[in-house]
């Protein structure tokens, strides 16, 4: 075996890292133990990326300086029991990107052991690389009260406000959340409604006029009838529309005081729920560069009777992101938290979860 071939370590996500007496790098795989570039470190104790991917993490175009950097934390989350890498960012750059956190990789391991080592071999080797403390978070024994560790935080969710399709997610008070529909969705049902009914005018006049106006009706015969057909089904579509729009909530507010989420005409407490589902809807594109394209989604409840309570609905996205692992072919759900909410739909459900303290699930369903 050729000494100087860099070690392979495998993480979720489809993420390989590289380790070398000169080099750390972090790639993304396709499958086949190949992949393209994602960061490296090969001059001095910085962080090189593409820009996109400095895009994706809200970081500088192209490098992260040895100055931009605080330390390198790996630390075992309980809420989606995996060991998460990365880097915990100096106050400035932190301010300017909302997060002192920075994720890299992660590596779910229910029992916090079997990929232990591994995950320590790959953040000891960056810490080394950047020429920066490393602090490791363990998990919490059983019925230890407290435990002396590196102090390194769940990283912040984005500052809210989140846009939500036509959804606005707003902190209105300390433990209150309030998810408020736009002014523009409500014009657009009226505008959609009168347009139905101009229509379906439209359609009547010609139809009655044809049939009444003495004159040699259509060939086929049946033309007048299909326009009144026409004009029905226009009018169901727009007296429709303007149901929907009235019966709208156009304020849904968590407030974690009273343990509650409601809207106008509804209400659940949180002793009835089970878990928060952020639900999305990803094509995923594999040629050339890996894209995955966000399209569709819901917030909706778990109740503990097993039914769901959907919160936001046919809400529509136009997300283009480096894929985090594909949408499973058997069904199964990833834990959501604050290490991998990577969409504002994904954080508002953690939001909600942390709230209610409610378990927060990843529903990916591939299209």
């Amino acid at each position: 075996m050729d000494s100087r071939a860099p070690a392979r370590i495998y993480a979720d996500d489809q993420r390989l890292i590289e380790v070398s007496p000169d080099c750390w790098r972090l790639l993304s795989a396709n499958g086949d133990g190949e992949g393209h570039l994602l960061a490296e470190t090969t001059d001095g104790p910085s962080l090189q990326y593409p820009a996109a991917f400095g895009s994706r993490q809200r970081l500088p175009e192209n490098m992260l300086a040895a100055t931009d950097i605080e330390r390198v934390v790996l630390g075992w989350s309980a809420s989606d029991e995996t060991w998460h890498l990365g880097l915990i960012l100096a106050p400035p750059l932190a301010e300017t990107r909302g997060s002192r956190w920075c994720g890299l990789a992660r590596w779910n391991d229910p029992a916090a052991e079997a990929r232990r080592s591994e995950a320590s071999e790959a953040s000891r080797a960056l810490a080394l690389a950047l020429a920066k403390p490393l602090a490791i978070v363990p998990p919490r024994p059983a019925g230890a009260a407290s435990i002396e560790a590196p102090a390194a935080p769940p990283p912040p969710l984005p500052a809210l406000p989140y846009a939500l399709d036509d959804w606005t997610l707003t902190a209105p008070a300390e433990n209150q959340l309030q998810f408020t529909l736009k002014p523009a969705w409500a014009r657009g049902q009226i505008i959609r409604a009168v347009l139905y009914l101009l229509w379906a005018l439209g359609f009547l006049v010609m139809s009655v006029t044809s049939l009444t106006s003495g004159i040699r009706l259509p060939d086929p015969i049946i033309l007048p009838y299909l326009g009144l057909a026409s004009a029905l089904l226009l009018t169901i579509l727009g007296i429709r529309s303007l149901v929907v729009m009235l019966r709208q909530p156009r304020v849904i507010t968590v407030d974690g005081v009273s343990q509650t989420i409601s809207g106008a005409n509804w209400q659940v407490s949180a002793d009835q729920l089970e878990a928060v589902y952020a639900s999305q809807a990803v094509k995923l594109k594999t040629r050339g560069t890996p894209v995955e394209h966000i399209r569709y989604g819901e917030l909706n409840l778990l109740r503990k009777d097993g039914s769901f309570k959907p919160v936001l609905t046919r809400l529509r996205f136009d997300i283009k992101q480096s894929p985090s692992a594909p949408p499973p072919d058997d069904g199964s759900m990833a834990r959501l938290s604050e290490y991998n909410a990577r969409t504002s739909l994904q954080a508002a459900a953690v939001q909600v979860g942390r709230l209610f303290g409610l378990t927060v699930w990843d529903d990916r369903r591939s299209e």
